[in-house]
């Protein structure tokens, strides 16, 4: 199997155009048109808008978590179960085997799954990444500007990276920072708010999923949901929820496994794949949403996205 998803992946790679097809050059035309006047209207809430401070997300956060060290913890516990397993089989069903062809046997079986284990383990703590320390958060007593904003996979406190991107775009502690798996901590905090409150909430990656989840199910009205390249395999909305007055979704005009490396500075290349794009097949990008305000910024990839437009 797993051969299989290398050799899909090389084939696809090696399929991919490197320019923008025509039928996407002439929606790429078009869609500022399309959209013009909601897209000039963000623009102003976005210039206009005051996020008040919530408070210190890194400080005292934890790393990750599923630290890397628990990857060993994996290979051992696999290692004993599968080592186990595969001696009672042995012992009980191919008692006559030689010893050398038991021991290759019991060697192999216990190896293999446990280096799965390992890797499986390794790929969840990229994955999930880490949380920031919600306990620094304070939340406001007064109808304010409030900015929700989801982390996506391999982010956290740690990382910092949307942390960076929220001080240049709004100030210091200005956003309340959620990993996309802690829904629970974003709607709680939501729920707190006073009345009157003008809320926006964005996510880049997996993080724009969940802040798109995030609207779904919360109660309260959103000025502005902001999505940088949704990504994720199942539960793609099909329409703007109700409570949300602005949807912008920006998506990247070079979303190309292979791109040229001096127009994306800031990404991460391996072998001539730009490994931000890479990321984001393997994620399952939602692509254009109905009720969205659909931009494409020139020059873009999965993660250029992810920083300020405005």
């Amino acid at each position: 199997m797993l051969l299989l998803c290398i050799f899909g992946f090389v084939l696809l790679a090696s399929r991919v155009p490197q320019e923008t097809p025509p039928s996407e050059q002439a929606w790429m035309a078009t869609i500022t048109e399309q959209d013009n006047a909601e897209a000039t209207e963000i623009h102003d809430i976005i210039l206009n808008f005051r996020p008040v401070v919530i408070g210190d997300p890194i400080t005292g956060a934890e790393y990750r978590y599923f630290p890397k060290s628990a990857c060993w913890t994996c290979f051992g516990l696999t290692a004993i179960v599968c080592a186990a397993a595969s001696w009672f089989m042995m012992k009980k069903r191919h008692r006559r085997a030689s010893c050398k062809k038991q021991t290759a046997v019991i060697v192999s079986c216990t190896i293999l799954p446990a280096c799965l284990a390992y890797a499986m383990g390794y790929a969840a703590s990229y994955y999930f990444g880490g949380p920031y320390n919600y306990e620094n958060y304070a939340v406001p007593t007064e109808a304010c500007d409030v900015l929700i904003w989801f982390s996506g996979s391999d982010d956290g406190a740690y990382f910092m990276d949307n942390y960076a991107r929220s001080i240049r775009e709004f100030g210091y502690d200005r956003a309340a920072l959620f990993n996309f798996r802690d829904m629970t901590q974003a709607l709680q905090f939501a729920e707190k708010l006073p009345d009157g409150c003008r809320i926006i909430v964005r996510g880049h990656s997996m993080g724009a999923a969940a802040a798109a989840h995030f609207c779904q199910k919360c109660n309260r009205e959103i000025l502005m949901l902001d999505t940088r390249d949704s990504t994720s395999w199942f539960n793609h909305l099909k329409s703007k929820p109700s409570n949300v007055i602005h949807w912008r979704n920006v998506l990247p005009s070079e979303p190309f496994l292979r791109t040229p490396e001096s127009r994306h500075m800031d990404t991460f290349y391996f072998c001539g794949f730009n490994m931000a794009n890479v990321f984001r097949w393997l994620g399952g990008p939602w692509g254009l949403r109905d009720g969205a305000v659909n931009l494409m910024p020139s020059a873009c990839d999965h993660h250029d996205v992810g920083e300020a437009i405005d």
